[in-house]
């Protein structure tokens, strides 16, 4: 158990309703607003690279 953390309530039974009301996403926008014109004028890059992560241990 952890200390200092509210200790919140679930019901034992849940409707399937609930389940798919909840689960809602909305579609996908298929329009294209920015379409290049001349080669290199949109470019996509990762601009974060990669990250080290240190380990405990």
């Amino acid at each position: 158990m952890v200390v200092g953390l509210p200790l919140i309530h679930t019901p034992d039974k849940l409707c399937e309703g609930c389940f798919e009301s909840k689960q809602h996403r909305n579609s996908f926008n298929n329009a294209v607003y920015s379409r290049s014109k001349q080669a290199l004028h949109v470019v996509h890059s990762d601009v974060c690279g990669p990250i080290e992560t240190s380990t405990l241990g």
